[in-house]
């Protein structure tokens, strides 16, 4: 699946009326009067900030199955209540394509083992190979009885 289906898929859903709409309610019912206008504003750069990261996740057999991380400039909405719900909101929307199918969407789905970072699978960290970098040299994967290490990194 290339990354532009994915994002015209995205922007599908997020310009769609009931989404608009919704995204609406949940300023109007969040925000003061007065700032209920730049909130707006802000919510409209927040959602054409659309960028996105295609993850190199693997199934069993060494089949690639498509992952994508979406990304927004969250520093556009002020309030971190409001975010929240807007982020909320979103991912609880049904992106489809007629061709693609239906995807699911996770809200924070990933914990890297090295750093902690919530935007990569377990072996896919880019840090340990940055020259310079003063971390874990190796992956770490959980075990049943804890973790574990590995001397090469996965990816």
């Amino acid at each position: 699946m290339m990354k532009s289906t994915v994002r015209t898929i995205v922007c599908k859903i997020w310009d769609d009326p009931n989404t608009q709409e919704e995204l609406k309610n949940i300023i109007i019912n969040m925000t003061p009067f007065e700032e209920r206008v730049n909130t707006h504003l802000a919510t409209i750069a927040f959602l054409a900030s659309l960028n996105m990261k295609i993850l190199k996740a693997k199934g069993t057999g060494d089949v690639l199955i498509p992952h994508f991380n979406i990304y927004t400039n969250r520093d556009l909405i002020k309030s971190d209540e409001l975010w929240m719900w807007i982020r909320d909101s979103l991912a609880t929307k049904t992106y489809h394509d007629f061709l693609q199918g239906k995807g699911s969407t996770k809200v924070r789905p990933f914990t890297c083992a090295i750093y902690h970072g919530i935007d990569h699978l377990r072996g896919l960290c880019e840090f340990p190979l940055i020259e310079g970098w003063n971390g874990p040299k190796c992956c770490i994967f959980m075990g049943r009885n804890g973790p574990r290490s590995r001397n090469t990194c996965g990816g």
